[in-house]
Protein backbone atom coordinates (compact mmCIF):
# COMPACT_ATOMS: atom_id res chain seq x y z
CA UNK A 1 0.00 0.00 0.00
CA UNK A 2 3.02 2.31 -0.04
CA UNK A 3 2.20 3.17 -3.64
CA UNK A 4 -1.21 4.52 -2.64
CA UNK A 5 -0.59 7.36 -0.22
CA UNK A 6 -4.19 8.58 -0.51
CA UNK A 7 -5.61 5.46 1.16
CA UNK A 8 -4.86 6.64 4.71
CA UNK A 9 -6.71 9.89 4.04
CA UNK A 10 -9.87 8.12 2.87
CA UNK A 11 -9.76 5.58 5.69
CA UNK A 12 -9.61 8.42 8.22
CA UNK A 13 -12.37 10.32 6.39
CA UNK A 14 -14.61 7.25 6.43
CA UNK A 15 -13.95 6.80 10.14
CA UNK A 16 -14.92 10.42 10.83
CA UNK A 17 -18.08 10.18 8.70
CA UNK A 18 -19.19 7.04 10.52
CA UNK A 19 -20.11 9.23 13.50
CA UNK A 20 -22.95 10.70 11.41
CA UNK A 21 -24.43 7.46 10.10
CA UNK A 22 -27.55 7.81 12.26
CA UNK A 23 -27.95 11.58 12.05
CA UNK A 24 -26.90 13.11 8.76
CA UNK A 25 -28.61 16.40 9.61
CA UNK A 26 -25.75 17.28 11.99
CA UNK A 27 -23.22 16.62 9.22
CA UNK A 28 -25.19 18.67 6.70
CA UNK A 29 -25.45 21.56 9.16
CA UNK A 30 -21.67 21.47 9.68
CA UNK A 31 -21.10 21.53 5.92
CA UNK A 32 -23.51 24.46 5.53
CA UNK A 33 -21.73 26.31 8.35
CA UNK A 34 -18.33 25.81 6.69
CA UNK A 35 -19.58 27.09 3.33
CA UNK A 36 -21.23 30.09 5.00
CA UNK A 37 -18.11 30.93 7.00
CA UNK A 38 -15.98 31.10 3.85
CA UNK A 39 -18.69 32.97 1.89
CA UNK A 40 -18.99 30.19 -0.65
CA UNK A 41 -22.24 29.08 -2.23
CA UNK A 42 -23.20 25.52 -1.34
CA UNK A 43 -23.35 23.42 -4.52
CA UNK A 44 -26.68 21.72 -5.26
CA UNK A 45 -28.00 19.31 -7.85
CA UNK A 46 -30.77 21.73 -8.79
CA UNK A 47 -30.39 24.15 -11.68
Amino acid sequence: MDNFTWIDFYVELADKLRAYVDDRKILINKIIYIFDSINMKLPTLEK
